[in-house]
């Protein structure tokens, strides 16, 4: 894995839900019990945090943001190279907006955000989002599902958050909307697709070659294997 410097006071901020039964992959539940949308958070969550630790990206800092009151931190093993914090607001915009004008007054300039969801987020895209920083004051990376699975800034422009609604197939085009209408200058990454619905689940195993061994102590392949058990358990009907 090459190395890669970035200028000082860049960040990375990983959002997650904590891990609570009945609280995460709630658009699930429709297949999966509560308790295997709880198995599935958790590993996309321990998946992401391994390789976020593990990127080679010297000079970047880098935190995860839980939902949890102060105090209150999930059960968890966190990398000893990942900052916890916790996320203050009503909803996904202003948690966002606090956290974007916090580490942007402890002098971070180019700020990224990504969730948990999207597990073939790569080194490279979080790489080409920095440099992107460069000339942009926003890089967003667009979803399948009409979200995005990254956005990023150089400048503390959270009115890109305003009158966004979360959760839905319109927030990436609302989001390049708000950019449009404050006149920013913005770059669109790559489209990747998130593990939102079970529809999601079988599109990610088809990636995968049947004939590739499994690796247990990998957190992708420890998701694979989860995310198999699952499939195997429930008809490929149940999804559409």
């Amino acid at each position: 894995m090459s190395t890669n410097r970035f200028q000082p006071r860049v960040c990375l901020l990983v959002f997650a839900r904590t891990p609570r039964i009945g609280m995460v992959k709630t658009r699930m539940e429709s297949v999966l019990s509560q308790h295997q949308c709880f198995l599935l958070h958790e590993a996309l969550l321990r998946h992401t945090l391994s390789k976020v630790a593990g990127w080679a990206l010297e000079g970047m800092e880098r935190f995860v943001f839980f939902t949890f009151p102060l105090g209150q931190p999930p059960q968890l093993e966190i990398p000893k190279n990942i900052s916890v914090d916790t996320q203050l607001g009503l909803d996904l915009g202003e948690r966002m907006t606090h956290a974007l004008q916090e580490k942007w007054g402890k002098g971070f300039r180019k700020i990224l955000f990504i969730g948990t969801d999207s597990p073939l987020l790569e080194q490279t895209d979080v790489e080409t989002a920095v440099r992107a920083l460069d000339d942009h004051k926003v890089v967003i990376g667009p979803a399948t599902d009409g979200g995005y699975y990254l956005i990023g800034f150089s400048a503390p422009e959270s009115g890109v958050f305003s009158g966004i609604e979360w959760g839905t197939a319109r927030v990436y085009q609302q989001t390049v909307n708000q950019m449009r209408r404050h006149s920013l200058r913005w770059h669109a990454l790559r489209e990747n697709f998130d593990l939102d619905t079970y529809g999601d689940l079988l599109k990610f195993l088809r990636l995968r070659s049947p004939s590739q061994p499994m690796n247990p102590a990998s957190s992708l392949d420890s998701l694979f294997i989860l995310i198999e058990g699952f499939v195997r358990q429930y008809p490929k009907e149940n999804c559409l």
